[in-house]
């Protein structure tokens, strides 16, 4: 039984989906350890990493998994676990936005690959293709969120009421306020979903254009 325990330990750190930069625009650091580094294509990117981009900057990773994120400019986001045959990776958005993407074949093996928690609300991702945003404003931190493929549980942590959003759809999830209806949201449309490539991989769309939509349409 010792040697089964063993056994399962060590394949659990064996599995583990470190990551790797594959593409760094401008200045974006990483904190393991505390200890400091600048993140340049080929960096790792393991656990209990906090990773902050700069102005105008940007950052693609991927995990031994498959899973990508696109960590936008002026963003800070704590890699809190990685993916093992225990437990999903687990990312906590602390400020700006991020994109991210699944290996849709790897979902059926472990059905909640990936945790997203951000101030106001967990996203349990079953997948495939969504962006997260982290926006405060009059005192109160706002989650955005919305998804181009596959579904995403998400929850409020203030009400921990849970809404599913389907591919399409996105919804907001406030410190003061109950989660909006899972809809097509206009603004969406302008979001940049490249994950690959040297070029053209730059998110133009401002989180604040979300604010402007709600002006002409009635999310609550």
């Amino acid at each position: 039984m010792i040697r089964l325990i063993i056994a399962l330990l060590l394949s659990s750190t064996l599995l583990a989906a470190d990551g790797v930069v594959l593409f760094v625009k401008g200045e974006a650091t990483a904190i393991h350890k505390n200890k400091e580094t600048v993140l340049k294509k080929g960096s790792e990117v393991k656990s209990a990493t906090t990773l902050t981009t700069k102005e105008n900057s940007l950052v693609v990773i991927k995990f031994e998994d498959g899973t990508t994120i696109k960590l936008n400019s002026n963003s800070v986001i704590s890699i809190e676990s990685l993916l093992d045959n225990l437990s999903p990776t687990t990312i906590s958005l602390k400020k700006g936005s991020s994109f991210f993407n699944l290996v849709k074949r790897k979902i059926i093996d472990h059905p909640t690959k990936l945790k997203v928690t951000t101030r106001t609300a967990s996203l349990a991702v079953r997948g495939t293709t969504f962006f997260v945003a982290v926006n405060e404003i009059d005192g109160n931190t706002d989650t955005w969120m919305c998804v181009r493929e596959g579904v995403v549980d998400s929850t409020s942590l203030s009400t921990r009421q849970t809404k599913t959003v389907n591919a399409g759809e996105g919804l907001k999830i406030s410190s003061n306020a109950a989660l909006t209806a899972p809809r097509f949201l206009p603004w969406t449309k302008g979001l940049n979903w490249k994950f690959e490539g040297e070029e053209g991989l730059e998110n133009k769309l401002d989180i604040k254009d979300a604010y402007e939509d709600i002006l002409t349409n009635d999310y609550e």
